[in-house]
């Protein structure tokens, strides 16, 4: 008997399979301890209670955290009800929610087909079975899918049979650790009919190969009695055929500094003819500012859009399993799952890591160790992806990483790239930013492979498109992200808006000059572009107030000392920011470190060059400034003191 089968025995399904957090990293025996029901309650308990030393107990924490069987999911109104739970499963780099069969078991659903109709789904054979017996992944799997009319009469019978891994097979090449199989079946024939679909699947030990495909599949199943939940169904959903379309597709794009701005200052080095021309078509905001300094309580802002002191994300010497999202939070994906979309996220880095509750609101949730992998998001897969929910209303998050440092890769996804010397040669001398000219240039022509997709398959017109940066650029010598105290200046406080409208949506094209916060922006437009109710819980939010509605408003939190606090306001004539002493107990500003005032030139650019604190002039806005920044603080930690983050350990499943 297996140390696995001893120790975590058949019904333990893992939420994570064949990642590089877990099965990448320890052997079976260390895994299959940190599975086992008793054991993982009984090390916890040690570990929390009696181990002192920190990076020890946050290592085992850690596992306790990644080796987490999988959760439970409420059904929501997209989910086929198979009578059966459904669990977020991450496999290999994506996650999605689904319903876990045993072998020779099935399920079943009524669907009423209303209208010509889709049968969407994913299929994954979980890390468990391998674990369990690894000799099965020498068998084939075969899938049975059945339709029968309301009298129980069969209609349809669809079946086949895939390579559970790598081998010589008649239809597909298949590795046991890569990627989901997505796949759909076609029931327009039955519009108007109410139909019972029953799903069920099987090992056979014959190989379908395109020389040997003359075989009694009844006579040669396994006859093996195999009683554990392996074989994952990922997002089985019903889609209607539709006239017409909503596609929303989000771009991120990480270390983004509004280029138009940069253009105004470095002129004809700024190259970006796919921007340029998408911006001919859209509203384009003159003077956007980013919410926040630094990437991870961004991507929590373009979720909720919140501020930072308001979701609390922030913290990066938290360990992954010290917090996770706010369950209360209404977040975009979800809003929009409600309304029909089919939801998904495609990103890369750590820190997106969805075991910090990036994925629980997400159809799809797609991350990449590292951006600089091969399987980093990139046009193509953003394009498979758009291609494969053409029939669905969609929402497509996507983070785009090129322009973060260090600026150039040597790796499979950006290579080759031909660089010049004469960029490599200012570089050394504290000048990149014709080597981040280079790479905006990369990432403009990924822009223009989305575009030209979308015009050829004619999407284009029924699609909304956003663009914006997390943040803008860190560059040496103004950056050092130790000592940059003042992390909110031009350069890496202004990031891209550009909104492309839809046929659906009520966007006008052309250039707002208003000062203005993107991911509330964003969150507002297409809030208000699909008549989505605001969250109630956000009626007492300052930046729905009158006096906050037309600064562009941007914070830090925990940086660069764990009890700081940093807030940015911009209005048409002034640039104000100020750092704080915070005690984040209590949620209180203990003392004022210091702060900066700026004039606002003829170009809409901060004059940084000239801090006006001691002017007598503007004495009185300086005040009415550092009003509004405490009272902007005080609001949003009353909001999150009612819904705070969820903390260790109920962060871990235990």
């Amino acid at each position: 008997m297996s140390i696995y089968k001893l120790l975590v025995g058949n019904n333990y399904i893992p939420r994570r399979n064949y990642r590089y957090s877990t099965s990448q990293k320890d052997n079976t025996l260390i895994s299959s301890f940190f599975r086992n029901a008793f054991l993982r309650k009984l090390i916890y308990f040690l570990n929390n209670k009696i181990i002192k030393k920190h990076r020890f107990k946050n290592s085992i924490n850690n596992r306790l955290f990644e080796y987490q069987p999988a959760p439970k999911l409420e059904i929501n109104g997209s989910m086929i009800d198979f009578k059966k739970e459904y669990l977020l499963i991450d496999f290999s780099r994506e996650t999605k929610k689904s319903i876990v069969i045993k072998p020779n078991k099935s399920i079943s659903a009524k669907l009423s087909l209303n209208k010509k109709s889709y049968f969407f789904f994913s299929l994954a054979i979980l890390e468990n079975l391998e674990l369990f017996d690894v000799n099965l992944l020498k068998n084939d799997l075969m899938l049975n899918i059945d339709l029968f009319n309301k009298n129980g009469e069969k209609l349809k019978n669809f079946f086949f049979q895939l390579p559970m891994k790598d081998k010589k097979h008649g239809i597909m090449r298949q590795s046991k650790d890569k990627n989901w199989i997505e796949m759909c079946a076609d029931l327009k024939n039955y519009q108007g009919q109410i139909v019972e679909l029953q799903i069920s699947a099987s090992f056979t030990s014959k190989n379908y190969t395109l020389f040997n495909r003359t075989i009694d599949y009844k006579q040669n199943k396994l006859n093996k009695k195999i009683s554990i939940p392996c074989i994952a169904i990922g997002n089985p959903k019903l889609v209607e055929e539709k006239e017409n379309t909503k596609k929303i597709l989000f771009i991120s794009g990480e270390s983004l500094t509004d280029p138009f701005y940069l253009k105004k200052k470095y002129g004809d080095l700024i190259n970006m003819p796919n921007i340029e021309m998408l911006e001919k078509e859209s509203l384009r905001y003159e003077k956007s500012y980013s919410i926040g300094d630094s990437t991870l309580p961004t991507i929590m802002s373009y979720k909720s859009g919140l501020f930072p002191s308001q979701h609390g994300f922030g913290d990066y010497s938290l360990p992954t399993f010290e917090i996770n999202q706010s369950e209360n939070n209404q977040t975009l994906p979800r809003l929009l799952n409600q309304e029909g979309f089919v939801t998904k996220s495609i990103t890369s880095y750590p820190r997106f890591d969805s075991l910090y509750g990036w994925s629980y609101d997400f159809d799809s949730y797609y991350q990449s160790e590292y951006p600089f992998f091969a399987d980093a998001p990139d046009a193509s897969r953003i394009i498979r992806s758009f291609e494969m929910d053409r029939k669905n209303d969609l929402y497509l998050f996507t983070h785009l990483t090129r322009l973060h440092g260090p600026l150039l890769s040597g790796d499979d996804s950006q290579t080759p790239n031909r660089i010049k010397i004469e960029d490599l040669d200012h570089a050394m001398k504290d000048n990149f930013m014709p080597l981040f000219s280079h790479q905006l240039g990369v990432f403009d022509d990924q822009i223009g492979q989305i575009i030209d997709y979308l015009k050829r398959t004619d999407q284009y017109e029924d699609t909304l498109i956003i663009l914006v940066g997390d943040h803008g650029v860190s560059l040496p010598p103004k950056w050092n992200f130790k000592g940059n105290i003042f992390a909110h200046y031009e350069d890496h406080a202004r990031v891209p808006l550009i909104v492309k409208p839809a046929s659906w949506s009520k966007i006008n094209i052309g250039i707002e000059n208003k000062p203005v916060t993107a991911q509330k922006e964003i969150f507002d437009f297409i809030s208000k572009a699909l008549n989505l109710e605001t969250p109630q819980n956000y009626s007492n939010l300052p930046q729905y107030e009158d006096e906050f509605k037309d600064l562009a408003i941007s914070e830090t939190i925990y940086h660069p000392k764990k009890d700081n606090y940093a807030i940015m306001m911009v209005s048409r004539e002034y640039k104000y920011w100020m750092i704080a002493k915070v005690d984040w107990i209590k949620y209180e500003i203990t003392s004022l470190i210091d702060e900066k005032i700026f004039k606002i030139n003829n170009d809409g650019i901060a004059d940084e060059e000239n801090n006006l604190i001691g002017e007598k002039e503007i004495e009185a806005t300086l005040l009415n400034f550092r009003y509004k920044s405490k009272k902007f603080f005080n609001k949003s930690s009353n909001f999150r003191k009612k819904y705070p983050l969820q903390m260790f350990p109920s962060t871990i499943n235990l």
